[in-house]
């Protein structure tokens, strides 16, 4: 039996009592509110390490553009596009041996150090020219990897069978409060600054000119200080992770005989060549598409259409929708799942589906055709752009995205039962590439490209994935009928495998 240490403390000590009494009650915890602390520490964790992350790529290809006015030897004005490139590319050679990591480290500790790659990878805009700057993207890009992975393992075995579709949407939108954060930073900041070029003179100062937004030295460096403390913080709460997995849990299985690095490293090629996994694929490429252009192409190409250039909290208003989007949809999601059996699958990806053809469908129609890529003073297809308009489809974007990565993880979780880490590494391989690819083009891609391969892989993400869910549903079925659970059979599914490796 664990025990509480006893140790005394004076009156004035009573905040360092109860918080020493906290962290060791944790092996003696009932079950289910330690499943609940886990996942609640977790979203924070996530959410202070992805507040700069994310809010930074709303404004990365802008800052980099207006470093680069002022600077043409230091940086190239595309190296926003082209680093979110590199930091993809990373990401996607990472989640190769990221699953070995994991199990060599702890999900903890593998969280843990990803948090730091946050950090330097924010640290080094202080300093910033091309050679620090590609070298914080492959930092970052190692640390995304082992994020990713990290997180999903983490989860899986905090997770049981009945509550992994509730976990997953809540510990996404607790990770999503970082863009409400973003959103307050980027703010404060952009007011701040705003408010002193009012009574100086000085040509540093921020300036909206008549091409584009562009952001001042001094302005960069205090965003950027803000989101490398908050990230900070998330090494802190990363450290301060439970390592007890709760009882019934759908951790892995095959690596708990699999010792060995080139034996994971095994099992994650392995994983490549499942039929489910394939048949995942387009989801995963799908998301890798989606994800880089609502954090990064859509926000630059507001900022580079004239129309929106009075626009002074843009970069605010649209994490804070976006935001929105995500928190609302994933309580959405976590509430369903708890009334509604597999709620989490079919039900959530139709939403998610005719939710982005919407939000599809009015990015053609009001952002100009080169705003992608350049600033502009061309009027768009159909709609004039507004601020309005500019907010309500971020919040749709933010609702499609929670939709797609709860649907994502849930697929990963059930389709692989006996190496979900395995299964998580692939899908973020398959996201990785297809990033890389779309992110490199993006300096020569209009909107209408975006939107049509977008239409197509949207389709074909569907086919898919509902015959996979179709297969799942009906394995699960078979299995209760036979009087086995879940864990039973993942045991015997695998058993034969193990001693391959």
């Amino acid at each position: 039996m664990f025990k509480v240490s006893t140790t005394k403390f004076s009156q004035k000590d009573k905040p360092l009592r109860s918080c020493l009494y906290f962290f060791q009650a944790y092996p003696i915890m009932a079950t289910s509110k330690f499943e609940t602390l886990c996942i609640i520490l977790l979203g924070l964790g996530q959410m202070c390490i992805m507040t700069g992350y994310d809010s930074q790529s709303f404004v990365q290809e802008s800052v980099i553009y207006s470093i680069s006015d002022r600077h043409p030897t230091l940086i190239n004005h595309l190296a926003g596009y082209y680093g979110q490139a590199v930091i993809y590319a990373s990401f996607m050679i990472t989640c190769i041996f990221a699953p070995a990591l994991v199990f060599a480290i702890t999900s903890k500790w593998a969280l843990f150090l990803s948090a730091v790659c946050f950090t330097i990878f924010e640290t080094v805009y202080l300093y910033l020219n091309n050679y620090t700057y590609y070298t914080a993207c492959l930092i970052v890009g190692f640390g995304l990897g082992i994020y990713y992975t990290a997180g999903g393992a983490y989860l899986a075995s905090h997770s049981t069978r009945r509550t992994i579709e509730k976990n997953s949407a809540y510990s996404w939108s607790l990770m999503c409060l970082c863009l409400f954060i973003g959103s307050v930073i980027l703010a404060i900041i952009i007011g701040y600054y705003a408010g002193k070029q009012q009574h100086t003179n000085f040509v540093d100062n921020l300036s909206v000119n008549p091409k584009h937004r562009t952001f001042n030295d001094k302005e960069i460096r205090c965003m950027y200080a803000a989101f490398a403390a908050i990230s900070m913080g998330g090494t802190i709460l990363f450290a301060l992770l439970p390592k007890r997995s709760v009882d019934d849990c759908i951790e892995d299985k095959r690596d708990m005989v699999t010792t060995s690095f080139t034996g994971r490293l095994g099992v994650t090629f392995e994983t490549f060549t499942d039929k489910r996994m394939l048949m995942l694929a387009p989801l995963f490429l799908y998301s890798g598409l989606f994800t880089p252009f609502w954090v990064t192409v859509y926000p630059t190409s507001l900022l580079f259409t004239h129309t929106l250039d009075g626009s002074l909290y843009l970069p605010a208003f649209y994490s804070l929708a976006v935001g929105s989007g995500e928190v609302l949809m994933g309580t959405f999601v976590g509430a369903m799942s708890r009334r509604i059996k597999n709620f989490g699958l079919k039900p959530t990806m139709y939403i998610g589906t005719t939710l982005s053809i919407i939000a599809l469908a009015i990015i053609t129609a009001s952002v100009p055709k080169t705003a992608t890529y350049e600033p502009t003073s061309e009027d768009a297809w159909l709609l004039r752009p507004s601020l309005p308009l500019a907010i309500a489809t971020a919040i749709l974007l933010g609702l499609v995205d929670s939709c797609m990565n709860n649907v994502k993880t849930v697929m990963c979780a059930l389709a692989m039962p006996g190496c979900r880490t395995h299964a998580f590494a692939v899908s973020r391989f398959y996201q990785g590439s297809s990033g890389t690819i779309v992110l490199f083009l993006s300096p020569y891609m209009s909107i209408y490209c975006y939107t049509a391969l977008f239409g197509f892989t949207l389709l074909l993400t569907l086919f898919t994935f509902l015959r996979v869910v179709k297969q799942i549903l009906r394995t699960e079925k078979d299995s209760q009928r036979c009087g086995q659970s879940t864990k039973e059979k993942d045991v015997e599914r695998d058993f034969k495998k193990e001693f391959e490796h």
